[in-house]
């Protein structure tokens, strides 16, 4: 690699500079390695007695003294400037003293000195490190104490004249006003070279401070826009909110307003096929049933996949049998069976809990939808509902429900589809199957909802199996015992209170409490209830909840409120709001259970054995 002198300066310069060193010990380790070694390269040719003339032999104190000067390079490179620094000054004590006392003044050799001395004494007046003071001490007073004594320190030197006195100390003078003049203008020369590298600094601290201003203008403008971002979201989230409250009252109305003809029709044609009838007629209310149950299939599935899509459906979890809601669904569906010619099979498992903790509604909705599927698609064979039971640990119990028919059976390329929302296997304008798409993904909605899984087992030609798992807590101890009802010939031994305000459900609701075997007693509001409530004892109140006067949620409060415990009556809903937050507002009024129109005989048959054992009525 070529070095040009300019690079030999700068190493030279740089001896001793290290990473942690501010720009003050920088700027004096650098102007130490420059002038120690300027100092010994004019030092060393005046050792040569050709090169001073006043040199009778080679010269060992300009030797010395040059070595001196060199050995502070080494001094700054070790030790560091503050020795680098001492040393300095001692060599050139050591020169001037020992020089002009060996040669006596003629030699003028100390006038080179001097710039030595009072740069150090510069380069260390304004500085704060604690050598400044001594060496600058020294410099100054080694400088007067020789020219005090005239620089006749050792041997007799020739003798001064005044004249020649006043001579030397002239010249010094002048030499020291001239290197004084020299390390002024260096160190402001310097000094301009920094305040314009100040300038700089500042100029580009102001661009800075101008690209941060546009910067923090730009962040003041973009925390504006997410202020007003923030405030339409939050618009926007009320806007929604009060647009999901409009949708369920929306739908609370109008699964209220739907449900409540509904209830007249499948009760009513229910309670009339019962009667004598001729088989023309019999015929006619069996289709009048059949598609009032069609009807509200296809309503009850479009309001619960509304609910279930906004996340709005919750579960109500209750101890119940587990082969409870698999009979309701066939003792519901069984007549549809019969219609068909169908062979509707029940299997139970011998040994299985006594409870299982599931919500008994869905559970029952779901059977119920599964059924109903596989009786509509099969048209010849039969039609197997099975339940088996599996102990875990603990207190856990797996349950399987298994729905299998003989039906046309599913292509395996179907079976993920078949549960997604209003998918038809037949789409054709010859299909013989209705429906809205719905019902199987409803099902494994609620299915997925409890926490288990529907699967479904089919090929072409043999049949499907859709099988329903469930984890839920079981328990072998009994909440209630079935209650051993009077025959429908029999005398009534319980009077059940009715409280409804519409004719035509308090028709409904007497005709099939009659038909079961129950009196009844009819209330047309809340504030009727209570006056027969606090005349005569009730065992059950079938509660409306939607009623002039007194609704049915306060009426409930004030019978639990105002009654005795021994003779408070068990509080049933039986209402056309049926959304989860009219069933959990029954729950928090008091009410017991939660029977939704429109209401068929049996499962009205199955929630009185449910509630009402065999007891004696309070004397």
């Amino acid at each position: 690699m070529r070095y040009t002198v300019t690079d030999f300066w700068t190493k030279i310069s740089q001896l001793g500079l290290r990473q942690e060193m501010g720009t003050e010990e920088v700027r004096v380790q650098t102007t130490l390695n420059r002038v120690a070694f300027l100092a010994g390269c004019f030092v060393f040719p005046f050792a040569h007695p050709a090169i001073n003339p006043t040199l009778a032999t080679f010269g060992w104190i300009e030797f010395v003294s040059g070595c001196g000067f060199w050995s502070v390079l080494l001094f700054n490179s070790i030790v560091g400037f503050r020795a680098g620094a001492c040393a300095l000054v001692l060599t050139a004590l050591f020169k001037i003293v020992l020089s002009a006392s060996y040669r006596g003044v003629e030699a003028g050799e100390q006038l080179f000195f001097i710039p030595l001395l009072v740069g150090l004494m510069l380069l260390y007046f304004g500085k704060r490190f604690p050598e400044k003071w001594p060496l600058t001490i020294l410099t100054i007073g080694a400088y007067f104490f020789l020219e005090k004594t005239r620089y006749s320190l050792l041997p007799a030197p020739p003798e001064m004249t005044a004249r020649a006195v006043r001579e030397v100390s002239m010249v010094n003078f002048v030499v020291s006003a001239a290197i004084v003049f020299f390390i002024a203008f260096y160190y402001s020369k310097l000094a301009r070279k920094q305040q314009k590298d100040i300038e700089l600094a500042n100029d580009k601290q102001v661009a800075l401070n101008q690209r941060l201003e546009q910067h923090l203008m730009a962040l003041a403008s973009s925390n504006q826009r997410m202020a007003e971002q923030e405030k339409d979201l939050i618009l926007a989230k009320e806007q929604a909110e009060l647009a999901s409250r409009a949708k369920s009252e929306f739908l609370s109305v109008m699964s209220h307003e739907l449900r409540t003809p509904l209830h007249a029709i499948i009760g009513m044609s229910g309670m009339l096929q019962e009667s004598e009838l001729a088989d023309e007629q019999r015929e006619a209310v069996a289709t009048i049933q059949h598609s009032g149950e069609n009807l509200f299939v296809i309503v009850d599935n479009i309001l619960h996949w509304t609910q279930l899509d906004e996340g709005q459906l919750e579960l109500f979890p209750e101890w119940v049998t587990p082969q409870g809601p698999l009979q309701d669904a066939i003792r519901q569906l069984g007549k549809a069976a019969a219609d068909k010619h169908l062979t509707l099979q029940l299997h139970l498992p011998d040994m299985s809990p006594s409870l299982i903790r599931v919500d008994g509604k869905r559970l029952r909705q779901v059977l119920l939808n599964l059924l109903d599927n596989a009786i509509k698609f099969t048209t010849e064979g039969s039609v197997r509902a099975s339940m088996t039971c599996q102990h875990l640990d603990g207190q856990l119990c797996e349950v399987e429900f298994r729905i299998e028919d003989t039906g046309p059976g599913i292509d395996p390329a179907l079976h993920e589809a078949i549960f997604e929302p209003f998918f038809q296997t037949d789409i054709s304008r010859t299909r013989t199957h209705g429906g809205t798409g719905l019902g199987l993904a409803v099902c494994q909605q609620l299915v997925s909802l409890m926490g288990g899984s529907l699967r479904l087992e089919s090929e072409p030609g043999k049949g499907s199996i859709f099988i329903v798992t469930l984890q839920v807590k079981s328990t072998e101890s009994v909440r209630y015992k079935p209650a051993q009802l009077p025959a429908p010939s029999e005398k009534p031994t319980m009077t059940i209170l009715i409280v409804e305000d519409h004719p035509v459900n308090q028709k409904v609701a007497k005709t099939m409490l009659k038909n079961i075997g129950y009196g009844f007693a009819i209330a047309n509001h809340g504030v009727e209830a209570l006056e027969y409530l606090q005349k005569e004892y009730f065992p059950l109140v079938l509660m409306d909840l939607q009623m002039p006067v007194m609704d049915g949620l306060e009426t409930t409060r004030q019978i639990r409120k105002q009654l005795p415990q021994d003779k408070q009556p068990i509080i049933i809903a039986m209402t056309a709001n049926t959304t989860e937050e009219d069933r959990r507002a029954t729950q928090e009024a008091g009410m017991d259970d939660f029977l939704a129109k429109p209401v068929q005989k049996a499962r009205l048959q199955s929630m009185l054995e449910k509630w009402l054992p065999e007891q004696k009525l309070p004397g």
